[in-house]
């Protein structure tokens, strides 16, 4: 990050860069384990959240020759970032060896200090794909809410994932603030 960072952070990126670094309390373990936090959202939660279905996990895309998948299927790293394939139809193993090539050895808790990371199983999964298969950039909205001292204070919405991606972040009440976030503003 470059620069010491204070003992108790004032600003929304001090705090993030602080907890990245220095917190290290149980509850947040397996905060980067994406199928720990989704069975954690549904046990959590049950009824009031759905999360996409699971139909595979493993380490071997070559296993997927034989999962019965849906039409259109999505392919993520269990415990890493900014990874997706968006899958159409039956798999194309080799195919899918060449695309997650080096997704299974990718250690972020030593490449970012995102010590969290270090407990996310090094698993590849496929889900149920959320969307509209027909337009151009199908994907739903990502919401990311930043919880400060237990209370929600800002909803990133990331939109377009694929195709343009752009960002806004608002209050809990849905007023836009007009912050960059590192993407060209999403819609209102």
């Amino acid at each position: 990050f470059g620069h010491a960072l204070p003992h108790h952070p004032l600003t929304f990126t001090d705090k993030v860069a602080w907890r990245i670094l220095h917190d290290r309390r149980a509850l947040l373990e397996g905060t980067c384990d994406k199928l720990e936090m989704k069975e954690h959202a549904l046990r959590t939660a049950p009824g009031l959240v759905r999360a996409p279905r699971t139909y595979w996990v493993g380490t071997d895309v070559g296993e997927l020759s034989g999962v019965d998948l849906p039409e259109h299927w999505v392919l993520k790293p269990n415990h890493s970032t900014n990874r997706v394939h968006l899958g159409h139809g039956r798999p194309d193993v080799a195919a899918l060896a060449e695309v997650t090539r080096g997704w299974l050895a990718e250690d972020l808790a030593r490449r970012t200090g995102e010590w969290a990371y270090r407990s996310a199983r090094h698993l590849l999964f496929v889900e149920e794909f959320i969307g509209d298969p027909a337009t151009a950039d199908s994907t739903p909205p990502d919401l990311k809410v930043y919880v400060m001292d237990g209370v929600p204070r800002l909803v990133q919405v990331h939109s377009s994932r694929f195709e343009g991606h752009r960002s806004r972040v608002y209050t809990p009440e849905w007023e836009p603030r007009d912050w960059a976030a590192g993407y060209p503003p999403g819609p209102d």
